[in-house]
């Protein structure tokens, strides 16, 4: 089987690879739409359209593979969402960009026990040695990865990190695998970008923190809305009755005495408790009593 020879990237072809990790990192931030990319870096050399996902796929001087890959399955409305992109550089292929560039993107490196949100906490390292735990031997052992994460709203439906592997070398082969044992990545292999939304069961214990802290402030008509998003009154006689989306700053209005649920016709109103329900990012779809609302 031929080989083919070694081949270290022109100053241009590396410029042109950082310029579309930076529009790939913008489509998955949702800045670009699939249409800005095209106009960007023009019409994708080859589109696959399945049942679960559609990419669009270029090859960019062939030494390299950049993949725009949509979802298609379990997500709002049967739509395609923004999954991945991804650049997959040949084995034969010199980089010579830095890890380090992936610092000027505007993320932050992972960090171990950061806190997410509410109620998630990182739980993944910055740096992996994965040729070393690579238990199927496919990897070299100098092969490592690094990651980074966008900080992200308290009510995003999902995170944005980046992976990016790299080819490097042991300062002591020997020695720890570790971070600091480890120099010279400057051989990119692969770059994933992935915008991974939140599963039903951390939304809902992202909620109910939410609404276990707002329930200790005893949020009550007249009283100042601390946070944007849908709010569930109710009354000491009748319980949940009313639902109201509020931004932050307004003021919480009175609360009816017949379940909206049951009849959403005119009834007296009463002062009362309002606890938080959910951001208005989780709005569409969401389910109350039996009442679907819209977003």
């Amino acid at each position: 089987m031929e080989t083919r020879q070694q081949v270290t990237m022109t100053s241009g072809q590396q410029e042109e690879l950082l310029q579309d990790i930076d529009i790939g990192f913008k489509w998955v931030k949702g800045q670009f739409s699939i249409d800005d990319v095209i106009k960007k870096i023009g019409k994708p050399d080859r589109i696959s359209n399945q049942n679960d996902c559609m990419e669009y796929r270029y090859y960019p001087h062939k030494l390299m593979t950049v993949v725009f890959h949509f979802d298609k399955i379990d997500y709002p409305n049967g739509n395609p969402v923004i999954g991945t992109f991804s650049i997959s550089v040949g084995n034969d292929v010199h980089t010579n960009i830095p890890y380090e560039s992936f610092d000027n993107l505007g993320m932050k490196r992972i960090a171990r026990g950061e806190r997410l949100d509410s109620v998630r906490i990182e739980n993944a390292d910055f740096f992996s040695p994965d040729g070393v735990i690579d238990t199927s031997g496919s990897l070299p052992k100098n092969y490592v990865s690094f990651g980074w994460r966008l900080p992200m709203p308290e009510d995003s439906p999902y995170d944005i990190k980046a992976a990016a592997a790299y080819l490097g070398e042991w300062i002591n082969p020997n020695g720890e695998k570790v971070f600091g044992n480890f120099r010279n990545a400057v051989d990119l292999r692969k770059v994933v970008i992935s915008r991974s939304y939140l599963l039903p069961d951390d939304l809902n214990k992202r909620n109910h923190a939410k609404r276990e802290k707002y329930g200790y402030m005893n949020l009550r008509t007249g009283m100042t809305c601390p946070e944007t998003g849908l709010w569930e009154g109710w009354t000491k006689e009748c319980g949940a009755t009313d639902i109201l989306q509020l931004e932050k700053g307004q003021k919480f209005d009175m609360v009816r005495t017949v379940p909206v649920y049951k009849d959403r016709s005119s009834c007296p109103m009463v002062e009362g408790q309002w606890m938080w329900l959910c951001s208005l990012v989780e709005l569409s779809g969401f389910s109350w009593y039996g009442i679907t609302l819209k977003g």
